[in-house]
């Protein structure tokens, strides 16, 4: 059997030393790669997961502020209106105006807070006992002067909760309105609608 010189060997050696560097090279590349693939990918699932959570957060605070303005700050902001226009035509004993309009709306105001007090941010709760106190003792005057049995001439012509000690919140009505709006331009801004002028 022929040997082989010391040239082809080395030529051998080499090209088998060439070829498993490449092999080792290719097997390192394709590791670093899923290595770095691995990472991407967990990286993106991180990112995914963040931006998914702001989203969820971004919605449910869109959705709180949706129940408060349509369950709460409209009814009450609305009806405390009514009841103000009211006010400005009074010039006279009005029973229908004061049954139909004042009672009606303070009644709803009142039932609106006591059974979505829940909805309200922490800021408003004081205020909105203020009016539900005011609403309280208006009620109590109301029946205790109409129910009186005095004959109608004899009864107090309006019926106003201040007179007997619990005058009407003025902050608490500016509160809600200011509520109100606060939270119509926080929807608007969220989809990008323009401001009512």
């Amino acid at each position: 059997m022929p040997t082989k010189g010391v040239g082809e060997m080395d030529a051998t050696a080499i090209l088998n030393t060439f070829i498993g560097s490449l092999l080792s090279g290719a097997v390192i590349v394709t590791f670093i790669r899923l290595l770095t693939l691995r990472w991407e990918k967990n990286v993106e699932t991180r990112i995914q997961a963040t931006v998914g959570d702001e989203f969820r957060k971004i919605a449910e605070i869109r959705e709180a502020d949706r129940a408060l303005l349509y369950e709460v700050l409209g009814p009450v902001c609305g009806n405390l209106a009514r009841t103000k226009q009211a006010f400005r035509r009074w010039r006279e004993p009005n029973p229908v105006l004061e049954v139909r309009v004042i009672a009606e709306s303070n009644g709803i105001i009142r039932q609106t807070l006591l059974t979505r007090y829940h909805l309200l941010p922490e800021h408003l709760q004081e205020h909105a006992m203020d009016l539900i106190g005011h609403y309280d003792k208006w009620f109590e005057v109301f029946e205790n002067e109409r129910n009186s049995g005095k004959p109608e001439a004899e009864q107090a012509p309006y019926i106003f909760a201040g007179t007997h000690g619990v005058p009407f919140p003025h902050a608490a009505e500016d509160a809600f309105v200011a509520e109100m709006n606060a939270v119509r331009a926080r929807l608007r801004g969220a989809v990008g609608a323009a401001p009512a002028t």
